[in-house]
């Protein structure tokens, strides 16, 4: 295998740089929030409703803080589903947009209520009996 360039070099150091940087943020904003948690819930205890709300501002704003560093990761697809895919997968390469388009079709009318009364919770998301086949 090739050497990086210096310009691979350099942006590797800038990416491991800045999750350095990241994972550094990550652990301050949980010390100040677990600091803030204990002076609101002190506050709480003392009866001082002034510093316990500025104190709750504070864990608000690390919340927050925390929030924006560690958006929410999609949803993992059923592993079920990634195994039925993947034995599709000839399928989906022959016949690209129009094979997913009826994959997911064939889905939609599989887990479709037959009941016209049927909510949500009561026919579940995937049906055991056909997507273990």
């Amino acid at each position: 295998m090739a050497e990086p360039t210096y310009q691979q070099t350099i942006a590797a150091m800038r990416q491991e740089r800045a999750q350095r940087e990241r994972l550094n943020q990550l652990e301050y904003t949980q010390a100040e929030y677990r600091e803030a948690v204990r002076e609101r819930d002190e506050a709480a205890a003392r009866g001082d409703w002034a510093e316990f709300e500025l104190r709750d501002n504070d864990c608000m704003a690390h919340e927050q803080q925390w929030a924006a560093l560690n958006p929410p990761r999609p949803p993992q697809m059923d592993p079920r589903a990634v195994e039925w895919l993947r034995r599709r997968q000839a399928f989906r390469e022959r016949h690209g947009q129009a094979a997913d388009q009826a994959i997911q079709m064939a889905h939609n009318y599989a887990v479709a209520p037959r009941d016209p009364n049927a909510t949500a919770q009561s026919i579940g998301r995937v049906n055991p009996a056909w997507a273990c086949k």
